[in-house]
């Protein structure tokens, strides 16, 4: 080996073990922070309440550290992180009782690298309901439960002292008295809908009226009742509910006009709507059978709700809601039979070829779900000319249209449709020579 070429290596050797045991970058290097104080209410130390480090860069978080009050209503709250994520992230502590006797709360705050700040919280009393729930029947009325439906706005805090995290249970459950209690409320109104799982009877609103029907969005909506308003460590108790509506169930089956099952395991659904405009879906088995559960007694109109494979149909009607035939159903009554036969979808296929004078057509349907050709009368229409042109067996057709002016001009190929497949069409438009 030559002087120069050993040099060189060595050089480089060094380069590399120079970069083995380099310290990190100090902006990389990571440090133990630490955050402290003491969370109070009126004045008073509040222990054994969690309280839970965050930061944040955008609108994902990550936990840094979580740790309990202590008998003092103190903590110190430890954790790593690098220069780097304190100048980028931002930091909060969240606070949580357990008890759910104050409100849970959040306070912003800035950590240095390495060293401890301290952040305070004086949190509130949280505020509570209570009542009770039950069936006409029986003594355990342990499954049902309670929907809770309170404020919203001012979720995303920031760590404003005088607004709390609006944090409280969604659902809770019922003792087999039918007792309830939805606690660690902070201040605002609330609606309750009372409701069974099994949906054996159907559900009420906190006063004992029915959740309000919302046609525009096609479902049940929450109470929409008088709320119960909550203040700050305020306890109310609503009037003893008994779900006395049983509900009601329909069921059928979802034919093509040939007898063929349509699927409804892959997305395909039944719609259900009441006179109220008030909808439920359903999906069932390949097998096309269907079953709604849980529907308030009344009228209902079935339809179907498929994808591009079939046309949408109505039970006892075609594809609007004005020819259905209405399924009426009582308290605890079961509808079967319910059949709904639907169209196959059909796409309508045109090849245009400008002549003198006119243009002429050969026009194809195929189902759109196997494409097999499909037999019927399709009309063509040329500059307001129209012609009827009857497909044969493989679902083809032609047709010369000519007397029409020089110039583009549109054209529209429509096919009427039969008892097994829907109508279709399509459009264009054609120069004429």
């Amino acid at each position: 080996m030559s002087i120069r070429s050993a040099t060189v290596s060595a050089v480089a050797l060094l380069l590399v073990v120079a970069a083995l045991v380099s310290p990190p970058r100090a902006d990389a290097a990571t440090a133990t922070s630490t955050v402290r104080g003491a969370v109070t209410l009126g004045g008073k130390p509040v222990p054994g309440v969690t309280v839970t480090v965050y930061a944040a860069e955008d609108e994902s978080r990550e936990q840094f550290a979580r740790v309990a009050t202590r008998a003092d209503g103190s903590f110190s709250a430890p954790f790593r992180t690098t220069k780097n994520e304190i100048a980028s992230n931002r930091y909060w502590i969240e606070i949580d009782d357990p008890t759910h006797t104050v409100i849970a709360a959040r306070r912003d705050f800035t950590p240095r690298y390495g060293q401890t700040v301290v952040r305070s919280a004086a949190v509130h009393s949280a505020g509570q309901v209570t009542g009770y729930v039950k069936l006409p029947t029986g003594t355990d009325f342990s499954r049902l439960r309670v929907q809770v439906e309170g404020p919203t706005d001012g979720q995303a805090n920031r760590g404003n002292e005088d607004n709390p995290r609006l944090v409280y249970p969604s659902t809770v459950g019922t003792r087999p008295s039918g007792f309830f209690r939805v606690w660690g409320l902070p201040p605002g109104d609330y609606r309750l809908t009372l409701t069974d799982p099994t949906l054996e009877y159907q559900p009420e609103c906190h006063d004992g009226s029915v959740p309000a029907a919302d046609p525009e969005a096609g479902g049940y909506e929450a109470c929409t009742i008088t709320p119960i308003s909550i203040a700050y460590g305020q306890k109310k108790s609503t009037t003893t509910q008994v779900l006395n509506v049983r509900s009601a169930t329909i069921s059928g089956r979802v034919r093509t006009v040939d007898g063929t099952a349509v699927d409804l395991s892959d997305g395909n659904a039944v719609r259900a709507v009441d006179s109220q405009g008030r909808g439920v879906y359903a999906s069932s088995n390949s097998s096309g059978v269907f079953r709604f559960r849980g529907l308030r007694p009344g009228s209902w109109k079935i339809s179907t709700f498929l994808d591009s494979r079939y046309e949408d149909s109505y039970y006892g009607g075609d594809g609007t809601a004005a020819d259905a035939e209405p399924v009426e159903v009582g308290a605890g009554a079961k509808a079967t039979g319910v059949n709904i036969y639907v169209r196959q979808a059909s796409r309508t296929y045109a090849t245009v070829k400008p002549v003198t004078g006119g243009a002429g057509f050969t026009v194809a349907v195929r189902k759109v779900a196997d494409r097999s050709p499909v037999q019927g009368v399709v009309v063509v229409v040329l500059d307001g000319e129209r012609r009827t042109v009857d497909l044969d067996s493989v679902g083809r057709g032609t047709v010369t249209i000519t007397g029409i002016p020089k110039g583009k001009r549109s054209w529209k190929v429509a096919f009427l449709g039969t008892a097994e497949a829907g109508t279709s069409r399509v459009l264009g438009s054609v120069t004429v020579p």
